[in-house]
């Protein structure tokens, strides 16, 4: 196998999903003006018991597989561009760039679709919770079903993953709707979280 020094950055793809992030922005703004501080009185206990409960989340589209498979296809065929991508030979690397030791044995494409990388705070039963989210994106990629479902054949995975964090429980509703969205496109949903406040999203 041919090996290639550095990690492999797919750019130069024109990315019909932009919007994606643009969207979560204006929903970001959007959802500023909601006052979750209204007074106790006025709001009934299970109003007070949701709203008191937040989470922050990032959400990521990662797919990873067969070594032959070529990162910036994936680019092309999805149009989004990545944060992070590499092919089977690459030399591994640190996430800053410094050089480690071996190759990378796998394919791999990750693409972080909270608004700027960053996470996202939700009030529980608030517009802006991570379901919501992830509803969104099924929706955009349901035009590319044929591809993620020849990518799951030739053994490979396509996960979206919500990576959060609190210091209270919550929850993640996870209705039929969404997942029927996500048995079509045969993509994972994998929910990672943390005990502890993250510093960025991977």
């Amino acid at each position: 196998m041919q090996r290639r020094d550095g990690a492999r950055r797919v750019l130069g793809v024109r990315e019909e999903y932009d919007s994606i992030d643009e969207e979560s922005e204006r929903d970001d703004r959007d959802h500023q003006g909601y006052d979750f501080r209204c007074s106790r009185k006025s709001r009934p206990k299970e109003q007070m018991l949701r709203s008191s409960r937040s989470y922050e989340y990032a959400i990521s589209l990662r797919l990873r597989g067969h070594p032959s498979i070529d990162p910036r296809l994936i680019s092309r065929e999805l149009r989004m561009r990545p944060h992070v991508a590499w092919r089977a030979g690459d030399r591994r690397v640190t996430p800053t760039g410094d050089p480690l030791e071996g190759f990378r044995e796998v394919s791999y494409w990750s693409k972080t679709l909270s608004p700027r990388r960053t996470w996202i705070r939700a009030e529980v039963g608030s517009a802006a919770i991570a379901e919501r989210r992830i509803e969104k994106l099924l929706e955009r990629l349901r035009s590319h079903a044929a591809f993620f479902r020849r990518f799951r054949r030739e053994r490979r995975s396509a996960e979206i993953w919500i990576s959060s964090y609190s210091k209270r429980n919550y929850p993640l509703e996870i209705e039929p709707r969404l997942a029927k969205l996500l048995a079509q496109l045969r993509v994972t949903l994998i929910i990672d979280i943390y005990p502890y406040r993250q510093r960025g999203c991977r």
